[in-house]
């Protein structure tokens, strides 16, 4: 039984059981799009010789083990991967169980798309940041690159920064929908007693974000359960169930292609680009929104921004040869 109920019931937490949107595009249609036309030579740069750094204790993973439940307070919560090792740049699939196992009912709260457990995967790695902000008397259009790089990395929900390299998993209901968003209302589940509900998520063998291919390794998948209560007991009485599910990446990405960091390192040698940023030194602005994502289909790297008043640079960067390959304007 599920009940919707209003706004302002202390959900701040469910927003993290959606997966997270990919940043908004500022790529224009194909029709206004002016391709680079010199006949200069891209720029280039060494990068690091590798894209990622180590992010916390190394994990010991299990292959034969694609199971995980806890027990507690009458409900037992349970997450299965259907196969471990998983392949990056494959489709794989998590089963979220929640049984009643106690006397009486239970409660609890999710959003409009009815997530029942949270579910998302990290990598005991994090990006590698690539160059440092700009020295004391460097020139000013190496501080607003440095802005715009700050500021596309560290927006990025789910881990462009310091944080882990994250895995998402889409909804089933959600899966071939695009870009997902959450109802902001509050529905109240019921789950009698002897009773259970699953779910099924599906994770795109990509790292968060539209980052391209998950590095090969151990990581963790994390599920919860949270802000449920017993029939007798007061709302969210009862503590959250949370699971660690260690699991295998196997054919990851190669280790030189760039990380997020290093792509943007690579587009801010296009001049267009500079350009662009020094005549928006406000680049931290949501109406100004980024480009920051691996094409599916090319496995290039896109960086770009969109101006408030239209004009827009995407730089276009081949990723293991830290060269740019074009670069889009819209005067």
């Amino acid at each position: 039984m599920k009940r919707a109920v209003g706004v302002g019931i202390g959900l701040a937490w469910l927003v993290a059981a959606c997966s997270y949107a990919p940043l908004p595009s500022s790529v224009p249609p194909p029709s206004s799009v002016v391709p680079n036309q010199t006949s200069a030579p891209m720029p280039s740069f060494e990068p690091a010789t590798i894209a990622w750094e180590e992010n916390g204790a190394a994990m010991e993973v299990d292959t034969a083990i694609r199971r995980f439940a806890v027990e507690n307070g009458g409900v037992r919560v349970s997450i299965e991967i259907d196969r471990n090792p998983v392949s990056a740049g494959e489709f794989s699939w998590v089963m979220t169980t929640v049984e009643n196992t106690g006397p009486d009912a239970i409660h609890w709260f999710t959003d409009g798309c009815e997530i029942h457990v949270g579910v998302w995967g990290e990598l005991p790695l994090r990006w590698a940041w690539g160059q440092e902000e700009p020295s004391t008397g460097s020139a000013p259009e190496d501080f607003a690159g440095f802005t715009f790089k700050d500021w596309a990395l560290n927006t990025a929900p789910g881990g462009a920064g310091d944080d882990p390299i994250r895995l998402d998993f889409t909804p089933e209901s959600h899966v071939g929908r695009g870009e997902m968003g959450c109802a902001d209302v509050g529905i109240l589940q019921d789950l009698g007693p002897g009773e259970r509900v699953s779910q099924r998520r599906r994770w795109d063998g990509q790292a968060a974000l539209g980052f391209g291919p998950a590095p090969s390794g151990p990581a963790e998948i994390h599920a919860w359960f949270r802000h449920w209560w017993r029939d007798s007991e007061d709302e969210g009485a009862r503590a959250d169930i949370e699971l660690r599910l260690p699991i295998e990446i196997a054919g990851g990405r190669d280790p030189r292609f760039l990380s997020p960091g290093q792509a943007i390192d690579v587009a801010l040698r296009v001049p267009a680009f500079r350009q662009l940023l020094d005549r928006n030194p406000s680049i931290q602005d949501w109406d100004m929104p980024v480009v920051l994502e691996v094409d599916d289909s090319t496995q290039l790297w896109r960086v770009g921004l969109r101006a408030i008043d239209g004009t827009a640079v995407t730089v276009i960067v081949e990723p293991l040869q830290a060269s740019v390959v074009d670069v889009l304007e819209v005067p």
